[in-house]
């Protein structure tokens, strides 16, 4: 059975460390090599391997390295649309599981998408990070990045909501009555930094 939600870069980086032989993988990620734009480009190769012209390894060796050309070409015309765009968006927000890898969604399209939106809205990239964060597992962060201020060290200042904060933030009653919550939790985003370890926290007053 093919894996769901897999991405081009989870697909190289598993094929890069095989706790299965080559064979299973190829056959577990069959779908996602013959599906899409990419399974226009390994499904030539699969049909090899299922003809048996190929053995399982150098099957496997031949699809990685069209998977990470076909990664480069997408990062590179990323690039080029950004070049062409007249202003960028000045907030990138996206969505890590516990393991800091960025998650993935089905889009109307089924085609698998990383959770990231660029937005000039501050506001409504927390909103729809809240939203997110709410239908992931425990551990599961967002990063929302500023592209147009910058911290001491030259990087541009993040700020970094958790899980637990989404979902009170979304579950939260309208009103409080006898409930008190701390300011920190309840008032707008700032941009105020707040150094904790190697993050950047930021204040919401």
């Amino acid at each position: 059975m093919s894996e769901r939600h897999i991405t081009p870069r989870t697909f190289l980086k598993k094929a890069n460390s095989l706790k299965i032989s080559a064979e299973v993988f190829l056959q577990t990620h069959r779908n996602f090599l013959t599906t899409g734009k990419l399974g226009e480009l390994t499904s030539p190769i699969l049909a090899k391997f299922d003809s048996k012209e190929i053995l399982p390894s150098p099957c496997l060796e031949a699809i990685s390295s069209v998977v990470l050309k076909y990664i480069l070409d997408q990062e590179q015309q990323k690039g080029e649309k950004a070049l062409l765009s007249s202003e960028p968006k000045q907030y990138e927000g996206t969505v890590y599981d516990a393991e800091g890898r960025v998650c993935t969604a089905v889009n109307e399209h089924g085609e698998d998408k990383e959770l990231v939106l660029l937005s000039d809205d501050g506001g409504a990239i927390e909103r729809w990070l809240n939203r997110r964060l709410f239908d992931q597992g425990p551990g599961a962060y967002g990063i929302i990045v500023n592209h147009k201020m910058l911290d001491k060290e030259g990087k541009f200042y993040q700020v970094i909501i958790q899980r637990d904060d989404a979902v009170w933030a979304i579950l939260r009653p309208k009103k409080m009555g006898a409930m008190k919550r701390m300011a920190s939790k309840s008032a707008p985003l700032g941009w105020k930094p707040k150094v904790q370890g190697d993050r950047f926290y930021f204040s919401r007053g």
